[in-house]
């Protein structure tokens, strides 16, 4: 095998695609040549990589057969057409969307929790990166849940407009701009004015009242837990943030704890930063996390409610860390063992 890689990013445009292209870069990812992907209307338009500035392809006609491992970072009904595609031509498949969390052929992994499912790739494969909520609260989860146990997971988080990529990102700076100087708006993206509100539910529900993206949470979370009977229940709500995505947890285990047994096991985790401070004004908040790497914790308590109960605060970059950077971490373990 050789020691580079061709590499192609669809919906390098986009706000997930764009930020898995400067992790590339900057954690230096073996690639050999770059294909940026996008819909006709951006096709020619050139992107910054290092000292390369690789012109945007046409996804309607692109040949999947020039690259070895394809990130797709476009909505679940694009990658739903496309990702077929790709894995009829021989590459290897990281998929960012909702497409294939429910498909068990699909190998749904978070680097650093469970990169034991990649083991035995002997061939091109569909791997699905955890939406960014899911990316975030299983980090905490995990060594909780090897040490502890957990038996139930309550989730409430508060979404920034990112989720919905560069037109939530407009459409807030647009509503914020209008509304401070006295202009009447018009929702488009969101289905009610998002600036200097909060939205209690984006999406349709089903029957028992959940939105796709909580459902989604649910089976990412069941899988990547390995227990598809594990009570999960999450509430998604819109905030008028740009970046970041906070949430507050509350899990009941199967075995006793101490808060600083908790405290002292999540600040031995690489990829968590864990606030002991309780000091408000030094708080990691949405706003001070944009950017950053890691997944932030703050507010581990006890609940009051269960005696087994323990309550905490996740802050997490959900374009950059939950979404682009888990990204480039599975190709990462993908190339040094499969690839």
């Amino acid at each position: 095998m050789s020691e580079l890689f061709s590499v192609a990013v669809v919906g390098a445009t986009g706000a997930i695609g764009e930020s898995v292209v400067a992790c590339l870069e900057e954690r230096k990812f073996p690639v050999d040549e770059l294909f940026v992907v996008a819909s006709e209307r951006s096709a020619g338009t050139p992107i910054s990589f290092g000292k390369r500035n690789p012109k945007i392809k046409n996804l309607a006609d692109f040949d999947f057969s020039k690259v070895q491992l394809v990130f797709f970072c476009v909505p679940a009904e694009v990658s739903a057409e496309y990702v077929p595609h790709a894995l009829e031509a021989g590459c290897y498949v990281i998929d960012t969307s909702s497409a294939f969390v429910g498909d068990e052929s699909s190998l749904l992994v978070s680097a650093g929790v469970n990169d034991a499912v990649l083991e035995g790739i002997t061939a091109p494969q569909l791997i699905v990166a955890p939406s960014a909520t899911s990316s975030a609260l299983i980090k905490v989860l995990h060594p909780i849940q090897q040490v502890f146990g957990v038996v139930r997971i309550h989730s409430t988080c508060m979404q920034s407009v990112s989720s919905h990529g560069h037109r939530g990102l407009e459409e807030l700076g647009r509503q914020t701009a209008s509304l401070l100087n006295f202009q009447q708006i018009k929702p488009d993206v969101f289905p009610q004015q998002i600036a200097f509100n909060v939205l209690p539910q984006f999406g349709d529900v089903n029957e028992q009242g959940y939105t796709h993206d909580e459902m989604n949470v649910v089976v990412e979370l069941q899988r990547l837990v390995g227990d598809d009977d594990l009570p999960v229940n999450i509430s998604m709500i819109q905030v008028p943030t740009f970046y970041g995505s906070t949430q507050v947890v509350q899990l009941e285990t199967r075995e006793p704890f101490e808060i600083e047994q908790v405290q002292q096991l999540l600040s031995s985790q690489a990829q968590l930063k864990v606030d002991t401070k309780k000091d408000p004004s030094s708080m990691v908040t949405a706003v001070g996390q944009a950017g950053e790497n890691k997944v932030a914790v703050s507010r581990v308590r006890q609940d009051l409610a269960e005696p087994y109960g323990l309550s905490l605060c996740i802050v997490a970059d959900n374009i950059r860390q939950g979404s682009a950077l888990s990204s480039v971490q599975i190709a990462e373990i993908l190339v040094k063992s499969h690839l």
